[in-house]
């Protein structure tokens, strides 16, 4: 896998003609393709209704719809719960931007996924730090529930770091600031449990962004058993960086985000995943 990603990151490099931004950009998006991706075991049990699934195929709003303050400019992300578009502040003097999450409808009929868009919600209200995303407004546009984030122009964080050949020293640098912004999450009883190169992204500048907290559990004393509980087979997560008792269904804590971090700082130093397992395949992820 290695050798695989080495030689997929020379031809992005070789293709951009020098232009640093358009070779972090092309580079990020084909380790989401190849490396990246978050895997999702099989539901418990199918959905139901056909506009469960054709809610998900549906068009994106068009350029130019308003939601709230905000102007939507373009689609720029599709996940389970819902798709991501980039916007514009559209009653402010000063250009502002934003990444507008709105969740599927389809979602919205099922008490697991609506919570999890709500409780995303929730807990981005509760972080203030400057390596996470921020949450800036949120509303309902046509019955559908959504909220607005810090929009985050940036190439995941081992892909940055490869592209301009950092030292171990600055790497480490990163990874600091990224188990800072982590232990501020844990601090406010956050678990983000899915910490992964694609979900720290680094901006121009260097500065470190977590972001996508959609599977992120709230450890609430006063929250009811099942929203602390993690049924097996049915949970997403990114086998390649999941806790092994994350995979085995077991209730969340901060240890997971720390056997994360530890992942992630082993693509950073060594460029390859421990075990390199198949990210698709959650079987052998355990057993690595």
């Amino acid at each position: 896998m290695a050798t695989i990603r080495l030689a997929r990151d020379a031809l992005a490099a070789a293709r951009c003609d020098g232009e640093a931004a358009l070779r972090d950009a092309a580079v990020a998006w084909l380790r989401g393709c190849a490396d990246d991706a978050p895997s999702w075991a099989p539901p418990a049990s199918p959905p139901t209704g056909a506009a469960q699934v054709a809610d998900h195929d549906a068009p994106p709003l068009p350029a130019g719809h308003r939601v709230g303050a905000w102007r939507l400019l373009r689609p720029i992300g599709r996940g389970g719960m819902g798709v991501v578009h980039l916007a514009e502040r559209a009653d402010a003097e000063l250009p502002m931007r934003a990444a507008l999450k709105f969740m599927h409808g389809a979602v919205a009929l099922d008490a697991v996924g609506a919570r999890r868009f709500r409780d995303e919600r929730r807990i981005l209200a509760q972080l203030d730090h400057p390596a996470i995303a921020r949450l800036l407004d949120g509303g309902v546009d046509g019955g559908v529930p959504w909220f607005a984030m810090e929009y985050v122009a940036g190439a995941p964080i081992d892909a940055w770091c490869d592209a301009r050949a950092l030292p171990v020293d600055a790497r480490l640098r990163l990874f600091r600031s990224v188990c800072d912004a982590v232990q501020h999450a844990h601090a406010r009883l956050v678990v983000h449990r899915d910490l992964k190169p694609g979900n720290v992204l680094v901006s121009d500048d260097g500065a470190p962004k977590l972001l996508d907290f959609g599977i992120a559990k709230l450890l609430d004393a006063d929250a009811a058993p099942d929203d602390l509980r993690t049924r097996p087979g049915a949970d997403p997560m990114t086998p390649a960086y999941a806790a092994p008792e994350q995979r085995r269904g077991a209730p969340p804590s901060t240890a997971v985000d720390v056997y994360a971090l530890g992942v992630l700082l082993h693509v950073l130093l060594t460029g390859r995943l421990a075990g390199e397992p198949r990210a698709d395949a959650a079987a052998e992820a355990a057993r690595a």
